[in-house]
């Protein structure tokens, strides 16, 4: 509730999101978008559910998935029985308005996005990519959104700073972003 009243731009949420009365009390709060992971890729009929009574403008599907498209769920420590072109299906079939890909392996690397794992992604769905994991600067955000991304996560890449990777919030300054738009 603080953060959608002191953000003016669009803000998606996630996390322990299992029930329709979640979602309802989140948008109720200034949230434009959830996120939902572990029981939408557990409990598809929940996606279903979802969309249907927010829209798929509001509901983000949050994939977490290995290099070879095993997709895990409770924060990367159960391996869905489910592959990630199934999931991929499920969400398309369920209208989904976007969705989040997380690396697991390159999370919190800054070494880089799986390309690889986008491209593969973008290639089976016509959903819009967020893609998360690794960025390792601005040229990933670039060559993401080149390929196709609707987005890009990165969340070390904005906090830890200098050799020492010291904790430090930075942001893009205004010459960077107006590049990023050309």
């Amino acid at each position: 509730e603080e953060i959608a009243g002191e953000c003016f731009m669009p803000v998606t949420y996630g996390g322990g999101v299992s029930k329709i009365e979640h979602i309802k009390t989140i948008t109720s709060l200034g949230i434009e978008r959830v996120a939902i992971n572990s029981f939408g890729i557990e409990n598809p009929h929940f996606f279903t559910r979802a969309v249907s009574k927010f829209g798929s403008s509001t509901i983000v599907a949050s994939i977490d998935v290995t290099s070879s498209h095993e997709v895990f769920t409770r924060n990367g420590t159960h391996k869905n029985f489910r592959s990630l072109l199934d999931v991929l299906t499920v969400l398309e079939d369920n209208e989904i308005g976007e969705i989040l890909i997380q690396s697991i392996e390159k999370d919190g690397t800054l070494n880089g996005y799986d390309f690889s794992l986008l491209e593969f992604v973008l290639s089976h769905t016509n959903i819009p990519i967020t893609m998360c994991g690794g960025a390792a600067g601005i040229d990933d955000f670039l060559q993401a959104t080149k390929m196709g991304a609707a987005g890009v996560a990165a969340g070390a890449q904005f906090v830890f700073y200098g050799p020492l990777r010291a904790v430090l919030i930075n942001y893009l300054n205004k010459q960077v972003l107006e590049s990023l738009q050309s």
